[in-house]
């Protein structure tokens, strides 16, 4: 038969064990996420900004736009006219 006092004791070093067991476990989660910190930093120091590069996907890109927006603005002209000579037909064919 087991004293009581042996069995507290024993529960008290089975507790101890579980918990040594879950920080050993919680250390090794930290450990696997700093080195998963380490290996991106590692890329990012690789992967610096390189801005000539910047600068000139930028220029592209302002150049594209401003193509664009002439297209737009010559378009809007063009219906512009349509529009206009569409009225005036009207205007005409009512006057007559």
């Amino acid at each position: 038969m087991i004293s009581p006092v042996s069995q507290k004791t024993n529960e008290y070093f089975v507790e101890i064990q579980s918990k040594n067991k879950s920080s050993d476990e919680f250390q090794a989660t930290l450990n696997d996420i700093k080195k998963k910190e380490d290996k991106k930093s590692d890329v990012e120091n690789e992967n610096d900004l390189d801005l000539s590069t910047v600068r000139k996907n930028f220029e592209l890109y302002a150049k594209n736009k401003f193509y664009v927006d002439g297209l737009k603005q010559a378009e809007e002209k063009h219906l512009q006219k349509l529009f206009d000579v569409i009225d005036g037909k009207d205007s005409n064919s009512f006057s007559l």
